[in-house]
């Protein structure tokens, strides 16, 4: 499986605490058969997070070199999760893509966004969307969703909503969305080292039951491997 967003870079958002904690988590991981991940640190200017590719780099560089010390057989790659900003279009300029494709991976908050016209205005400038947990938007309705999809937009939904962890309203639409094939990447949303690390594995089980293996292992690493690391669309 391909985790595409993690808070696992140490000391420069609301994840990882220090370097300790982030081999934790990608030792979780590894055990639940996790073979790549995107470090997605925020980029939140109107939170505090002035996270930058220049500022993280160093730090990815690090936690890279880490990881190859300690033998963990996880492939790091490098991105960011974006939020929402009154200047979006210069704050993505200066952070890290994924995987330095025209990708990005953006968090539009819980005070409503227009996502449809934010959306189309990158696309008209070539920067193809990823939309973080949409399922976790309460504004978004699942028929904004349809539109949004067949735009061309990418939807990214937490493994913990489709394990029955998190707000109920939240499981309810990554459950219609997983029933209508919406999705486009599961990812674990990871912050810490906790339970919820083996939140993939099991959102992995649910998936390939519910709809098939072909699509559990579309949406759990043939879409990264397409999209964002061979970059083939």
């Amino acid at each position: 499986m391909i985790d595409i967003h993690t808070h696992i870079l140490p000391q420069v958002d609301d994840g990882a605490k220090d370097i300790e904690e982030s081999l934790t988590m990608l030792k979780n991981f590894e055990q639940c058969g996790i073979t790549a991940v995107f470090a997605t640190s925020h980029v939140a200017p109107n939170r505090g997070f002035n996270n930058t590719k220049a500022t993280l780099i160093n730090i990815f560089d690090t936690l890279q070199k880490r990881v190859q010390e300690a033998a963990i057989n996880i492939k790091l790659y490098f991105g960011s999760e974006i939020d929402d900003h009154e200047k979006l279009e210069a704050i993505i300029a200066s952070a890290p893509t994924m995987n330095n494709t025209n990708y990005v991976l953006l968090d539009f908050g819980m005070k409503k966004a227009d996502i449809e016209d934010i959306t189309y205005e990158l696309k008209i400038r070539n920067i193809k969307t990823i939309v973080a947990h949409p399922e976790r938007y309460t504004y978004l309705d699942i028929e904004t969703i349809r539109r949004l999809k067949k735009q061309g937009v990418l939807f990214q939904v937490s493994a913990p909503h489709l394990i029955k962890h998190g707000r109920k309203a939240s499981q309810k639409i990554a459950k219609q969305m997983l029933k209508e094939q919406l999705i486009d990447f599961v990812a674990s949303d990871a912050h810490h080292a906790n339970t919820m690390n083996n939140a993939m594995q099991k959102a992995y089980d649910v998936v390939k039951k519910k709809t098939s293996l072909e699509y559990a292992e579309k949406i759990f690493i043939k879409n990264a491997e397409t999209y964002l690391i061979n970059n083939e669309q």
